[in-house]
């Protein structure tokens, strides 16, 4: 693929859109990159950012970066999409990866359509360990955990682990596989731990072996066997991915695939520079993984089977040469070459295969006396720049037991094999003392770097200045290697992408002095422009500042150690303390504001004081006036007041007179009636005397006994009506009291009514039984009155289809209540009434004072319940009186 050619010829500058540069993988992109920019001239800035729609925490604040990314700034961009996209589909990261057109693209870890990628090889690694762990261990149950499932490595990985068990005739176990699980340490733990707690499954039966698809996930299954008492590799083998530093330091150390993820920072930025110079570059290219066989499946020590001294085979060497041991070399060099790289390849990330042939030549020109001193001098040389560059040196003893191995095979004299054997053993003594200085050195190293760290930690936390901020940024940096940095605030942190205003500017001099107006700048600028046109080479990292949800700014700064933790780290601690300086910022700010409004405050309240002070006086005139007329007011309320009082006493004296005249005269006439019939009766009694008539004076007597008992009810409804009643509840069963009640109820035998009972509740409810029986007679009787004056005028009340009068009364618990209904064939109650039958002194018959149905409902009211009428005109009517159950909350 071709891209437009750079028009000017000033320095190229390619932009790193990262996840993160601080664990083992990033650190080896990211150097990758930075070593090959800095070798090709070229200017870099990295954008640390986080994985698209990260939902974890506050992160996914970081990718407010991933919009600052400037075409006119930025001439190529390498984006690692592969973690990058981890938490989105593939079309949401083609869509990413879309939003920078304008710029040549090369894409690490995805295959994006029309954009260049570099990949590592997974499937093939995969692949490796599988038939490793299947033929030379015989392992036939090996489990699998997965990575995240939007993730290509990690579905190349997975599809690899399917493929080997279906090529060797494995059956494939779903039990035996994992969930797929973002990339962390944490989640190799929790995946071992849901194989043996969850699916309770025991190594050595189950499973003989634990293939991961990254170290992390190795390492946290390893630290949950552990917790288990499970022996690795005795009892179960474990494998990982990606041969981390972490994974060979760890006992025993993993079994793992080499990525060369340095290599592919390093080819990224070689075809980025290709594109902007015009040059076509491959659509893909793949780089391939290698086995690093260690101890965790449950091999030897491969240092330990190195040094073992094995027949080499001949391949014509030994029809060569007969005296030296030098010609071994000269005429099969990349025989022996070739197993020295080998032999450290794995373990030293971007080895120079140059220094492999150096080792061989000198080694075996101090053997044969050509030189003296060359191979070790050859050796401290090597050993020295690979652990600058951050190996460990320790792979070199490998390299050693192959020179030793040829040599004792090869040498003939004795007087060779002990030199051989010398320089052997002082080549290792070499490696060990260059390998423990380098260690002391680096913790050295590591000890000032992280006190340095911290004490710059310590004056931030302590820092709520802005300028005292910078001082430290300014004095501390220097001291970690760090030759310049910017920080820049967002001007509107709801829009990021608009305007910023710088608030430190340093290199190696201190700090850069900005024209008035220079501080601000779009972000997108990253700085000032004089800041980033300057005519050195610079390597940049640009570090998003935020705080929770609030964005705060970006952190620009120069690359000096590549160490990628280092700029993650004082990410952290000028975010906070920049939070913290910006908030005591605000508060000083509302402070002030608040002294200056307290100030004005002040002003209104002297200025109101003054004309409040004129007020009172005028309100002490008008107080005087007023208290003059509210002393004639109060007179002339009280000679109002005392007659509205006696206005009003006169009218509760005539509504009194008039209820009370009412009433008189109702009681006074339903009393004369009766009263009328009794004298008319003892008349009749006397005359039948005179005339001894036993029948005339029985039926006399009859007639005046009911209407003495018409006089008592007529004052007993009074006397109820007007006086207060105290109930005395008891939990009665209803159905037994009822009967009782009915059987002393006497209904005339002349007046064709028949009386039926349904009693069916069974319940038990709490009444006053002697209150309730005078309710359910008054009902009871208003029935037998309502069916007898049915009888005595059957035209006004016609019943057809019936020849007798039926009064029924019948229990049931209907919604968490007792009724009691009683029903009788009478006449009914016509509509225009039914709103008045429950007033005082309101009745539809010809007789008594009408206080009967408001006696009753007044009954039923003092025990929790009530009434209810349900009547039709010529059929008849159903009074239904409820009363609450005992199981009823509210009784």
């Amino acid at each position: 693929m071709r891209h437009k050619r750079k028009i000017d010829n000033s320095r190229s500058t390619i932009g790193f859109l990262a996840f993160g540069i601080d664990d083992h993988v990033g650190n080896a992109i990211w150097t990758g990159i930075a070593n090959t920019a800095r070798q090709r001239d070229a200017n870099l800035i990295c954008f640390v950012g986080e994985k698209l729609r990260n939902p974890n925490g506050y992160l996914a604040q970081a990718n407010v970066l991933y919009d600052l990314v400037d075409p006119s700034r930025i001439d190529g961009l390498v984006i690692w999409t592969s973690t990058i996209g981890a938490f989105v589909d593939q079309d949401v990261g083609a869509a990413f990866c879309a939003s920078y057109h304008l710029l040549p693209i090369i894409s690490l870890g995805t295959i994006q359509k029309g954009i260049p990628s570099v990949v590592v090889e997974s499937y093939q690694g995969v692949r490796q360990l599988m038939a490793h762990l299947i033929e030379e261990h015989g392992y036939r149950r090996l489990a699998f955990i997965r990575g995240p499932e939007n993730h290509l490595y990690a579905r190349e990985r997975y599809r690899a682990y399917l493929d080997a068990l279906a090529e060797y005739g494995l059956p494939f176990n779903p039990d035996l596989v994992t969930p797929p699980a973002d990339w962390a340490q944490a989640k190799g733990y929790e995946m071992a731990r849901l194989l043996l707690d969850q699916r309770q499954l025991q190594p050595q039966v189950d499973f003989e072996a634990l293939v991961t698809a990254s170290d992390l996930f190795a390492l946290g299954a390893l630290e949950a066997f552990q917790a288990w008492g499970i022996r690795v590799p005795e009892e179960i083998g474990i494998v990982g991915f990606n041969n981390s530093l972490e994974g060979r330091a760890v006992p025993p150390p993993l079994t793992s695939v080499a990525v060369p993820f340095h290599q592919q920072g390093e080819q990224a930025v070689e075809m980025v520079l290709a594109m902007l110079a015009g040059n076509q570059v491959p659509e893909q290219v793949v780089l391939p993984a290698h086995l690093v066989v260690r101890q965790s499946c449950g091999c030897a020590d491969a240092a330990i089977v190195q040094a073992e001294v094995k027949q080499v085979e001949d391949h014509g060497l030994h029809s060569v040469t007969p005296t030296t041991f030098a010609v071994v070399p000269e005429a099969h060099p990349e025989r022996l070459t070739s197993e020295v790289i080998q032999a450290v390849q794995h373990d030293i990330e971007g080895f120079n295969p140059d220094w492999a042939r150096q080792l061989v030549e000198a080694f075996a020109a101090e053997i044969d006396k050509e030189a003296e001193g060359v191979f070790l001098a050859t050796l401290a040389r090597i050993l020295t720049r690979v652990t600058t560059v951050g190996s460990d040196g320790f792979a070199w003893q490998n390299a050693i037991s192959v020179l030793r191995r040829y040599a004792l095979a090869y040498a003939a004299e004795n007087e060779v094999l002990f030199r051989a054997e010398n320089l052997a053993q002082q080549a290792r003594v070499l490696v060990s003392e260059i390998t423990r200085r380098t260690q002391l050195y680096r913790e050295v190293q590591t000890r000032e770097y992280t006190q340095t760290l911290r004490r710059i930690g310590q004056a931030l936390i302590a820092t709520f200045d802005l300028a005292k901020l910078s001082d430290i940024l300014t004095r501390e940096l220097p001291a970690l290697g760090i030759p310049g940095c910017c920080l820049s605030l967002y001007d509107n942190p709801q829009v990021p992408t608009g305007q910023a205003r710088l608030i430190l500017a340093y290199d190696q001099p201190g700090q850069l002095k900005l024209e008035p107006g220079d501080e601000c700048f779009p972000s997108s600028q990253l700085g000032p422009s004089k800041l980033l046109e300057r005519q050195k080479r610079y390597s940049m990292i640009v570090e998003s500042l935020y705080f929770e949800e609030t964005q705060l700014g970006f952190a620009l700064f120069e690359v000096g150690p590549l160490d990628g933790a280092t700029y993650g780290t004082l990410r952290g601690q000028i975010s906070s303390a920049l939070q913290g300086a910006l908030l005591l910022q605000e508060r000083q700010r509302a402070e002030t504001a608040l002294e200056k409004a307290y100030a004005g405050v002040e002003k209104q309240v002297r200025e109101r004081t003054m004309e409040l002070q004129q007020e009172i006086v005028e309100h002490q005139r008008a107080e005087e006036e007023l208290k003059r007329y509210r002393t004639h007011l109060e007179e002339l309320v009280k000679e109002r007041t005392w007659a509205l009082e006696e206005a009003q006493a006169e009218l509760v004296r005539r509504e009194r007179l008039s209820a009370l005249g009412q009433l008189a005269a109702t009681v006074a006439h339903e009393i004369r009636n009766p009263l009328s019939t009794v004298r008319v009766s003892i008349f009749a009694i006397g005359d039948a005397i005179r005339r001894n008539e036993v029948d005339r004076i029985r039926h006399a007597l009859q007639l005046a006994e009911r209407n003495i008992i018409r006089c008592d009810n007529i004052i007993s409804e009074l006397l109820d009506y007007t006086r207060e009643r105290k109930l005395q509840l008891k939990p009665t069963n209803i159905d037994n009291w009822l009967n009782q009640v009915l059987d002393e109820q006497i209904i005339p035998e002349n007046d064709n009514i028949t009386r039926t009972r349904a009693l069916q509740a069974n319940i038990e409810v709490a009444i006053d039984g002697e209150h309730l029986r005078r309710a359910i007679v008054n009902v009871m009787n208003n029935a037998l009155e309502a069916m007898q004056e049915t009888t005595v005028n059957p035209k006004l009340f016609p019943k057809p289809g019936t020849e007798e009068n039926c009064l029924t009364v019948s229990t049931q618990v209907v919604a968490n209540r007792l009724e009691i209904r009683i029903s009788d064939t009478g006449g009914g109650i016509p509509d225009e009434v039914m709103d008045r039958l429950f007033e005082p002194l309101f009745s539809t018959k010809s007789f008594g004072i009408g206080l009967g149905l408001s006696i009753v409902k007044s009954i039923m009211e003092q025990h929790g319940g009530g009434i209810k009428i349900l009547s039709e005109s010529g059929v008849g009517t159903t009074i239904i009186l409820w009363l609450p159950t005992l199981n009823n909350g509210e009784n």
